[in-house]
Parts: structure tokens; sequence; C-alpha cells
């Protein structure tokens, strides 16, 4: 397998991702991006590269980014006054 390039996070979108990358071509984490779409408030998760299963990664990628959205849609929430 290539080594693994390190990733900038888009600047214009809601939702992005920066991938972090060790002096050797492995993948060594990732961190999460997600802005407010009430007040553009930046909220992060950092999700770390556990072992070298892609499957693994991939799972645990997908938790990371539902519970970061889970976390800003209560927060969006609790500022439009929907719930206290």
């Amino acid at each position: 397998m290539r080594p693994a390039k390190p990733k900038k996070p888009a600047k214009s979108m809601a939702s992005s991702f920066a991938r972090h990358v060790d002096e050797s071509g492995q993948i060594s984490g990732w961190t999460l991006f997600r802005r407010s779409s009430v007040d553009k408030r930046l909220f992060m998760r950092v999700s770390p590269a556990l072992g070298e299963c892609r499957a693994a990664h991939a799972r645990q990628l997908i938790v990371d980014r539902m519970t970061l959205r889970a976390t800003v849609d209560h927060y969006d929430l609790k500022k439009l006054g929907v719930i206290h």
C-alpha cells in the first residue's frame, strides 16, 4: 500500500476533516470539524487510528462523525430555543 499523505480541512464546508500521517506514511488519525448552522461556531472531534485495519478505521470514523453531528445539532437546537 502506498504511504498516505496528510490532508488539510476544506475551509468553506459545513463539515470537513483533516488526516494526520506519521513520518513512515501511516495514518495516525483524523480531526473532524463541523460548523453550527446558527452562529457558525466550529466544533471538532479527534479520531485516532487504532491498529491497521481499514474497516475498523471506517467504523470509528462513522461513530465519531455521528457523535459530532449530534453534538452540533444539540447546540443548534439550544441556540434556537427549541430545547432547554
